[in-house]
C-alpha cells in the first residue's frame, strides 16, 4: 500500500515557503494552504499522478501559491 507523505511535503514546503501558514498552532494542517498541500499529496498518492498543470486551487490559494514549490503543486 502506497503511503503519501504528507509531513515530509510540509517539512519541505515550510522550509521553502515559511511565509505561507501552512500549520496551525498545535501544527496540524489548519490553514488552507495546509490543507490543500495535504490533499494534493494524497490524491498524488492514491492516483499515481502529479497534481502539476490540475486547473483547480481553492479560494484563499493563489495560482503562484498553487504551483509551489517549482515543480510540484502546493
Amino acid at each position: 500500500m502506497p503511503v503519501a507523505t504528507v509531513g515530509v511535503a510540509f517539512q519541505r514546503a515550510t522550509k521553502e515557503r515559511p511565509e505561507l501558514a501552512m500549520l496551525g498552532r498545535d501544527k496540524a494542517p489548519e490553514s488552507i494552504h495546509g490543507v490543500y498541500l495535504a490533499a494534493n499529496v494524497i490524491y498524488a498518492t492514491l492516483l499515481g499522478q502529479s497534481t502539476k498543470g490540475l486547473p483547480y486551487y481553492p479560494t484563499g490559494v493563489s495560482a503562484e501559491e498553487a504551483a509551489l514549490p517549482p515543480g510540484h503543486r502546493l
